[in-house]
């Protein structure tokens, strides 16, 4: 039981504005409210406090219910059910509406008919996405001056910050010394000059061509080069957990071949 002489005033004390957002009221069943960060200097916008308390409320509403590029639906059904919750009637929206387009805190504009309102000065949004009413005309749409604004104060003020930066010049370093990958048609060139194909790691071969054996045998004299590279893919094949990448097939089959050149041993 609350105590009466708490000091603490109920929800009927306050404003249907604060009462809708107690409610819920300001969400419907298929759109969230945007992100919002609404500024303290409303409290002293001097258009603010020249309209009365009841305008006051639907403006509030209205600033809640736009999206994040300061529009929303301006018809009289809306701003009754939607802003104000059924408390008032159609005159009395159409009344605190005509003194929020008087002081410019609203304006109305058309489009197929259908009444939208746009927010000037409308720096509550956090982000820019796309929205779900049509744009209000370009004499009255204050939004693109301020995007351009903002991306110049983010620009100046540097917002990436250091560990930032390095991360995206590790990456494109990465990125750089990243080996490319063969194209089809070398490696289709490479399967019909191929005396030998190696099993690799991710289920495809490597083509060993007769210009590659030549120039083992060149480097490994003491080696049956064919012989070994058959040994070579018959331990792959036996071993598929242990089969090298594409980048990584030419060092096996070279330490291989180093081995059999130091152990001395030469085919017939």
């Amino acid at each position: 039981m609350r105590p009466e002489s708490s000091g603490l005033p109920s929800w009927e004390a306050f404003s249907p504005a604060v009462n809708a957002i107690a409610a819920g009221r300001f969400f419907c069943p298929d759109q969230q409210m945007p992100n919002r960060v609404t500024r303290d200097d409303l409290l002293t916008s001097p258009r603010y406090w020249a309209i009365t308390p009841s305008a006051r409320d639907l403006y509030i509403s209205i600033l809640l219910s736009a999206d994040d590029t300061a529009r929303c639906a301006g018809n009289n059904f809306f701003l009754r059910t939607r802003c104000m919750a059924g408390s008032v009637n159609c005159e009395a929206i159409e009344q605190m509406l005509s003194e929020l387009v008087q002081i410019d805190l609203v304006r109305a504009y058309l489009v197929d008919g259908n009444r939208f309102l746009f927010v000037p000065r409308f720096r509550q949004f956090v982000r820019y996405v796309r929205s779900r009413y049509p744009p209000p005309p370009s004499e009255i749409n204050d939004m693109t001056e301020k995007k351009q604004c903002l991306s110049a104060a983010q620009e100046a003020l540097g917002q990436r910050s250091s560990v930032q930066k390095r991360s995206e010049v590790k990456r494109s370093e990465v990125k750089r010394n990243k080996p490319v990958a063969p194209s089809d048609e070398s490696l289709a060139a490479a399967a019909v000059n191929a005396v030998e194909f190696i099993p690799l790691v991710d289920g495809t071969e490597f083509a060993i061509t007769r210009e590659q054996c030549n120039e083992f045998d060149r480097l490994f004299p003491a080696v049956d080069i064919d012989q070994t590279l058959r040994e070579i893919r018959a331990w792959n094949l036996a071993n598929p957990k242990l089969r090298k990448t594409r980048s990584g097939i030419l060092r096996h089959i070279t330490q291989w071949l180093a081995k059999e050149q130091n152990g001395g041993r030469r085919g017939p």
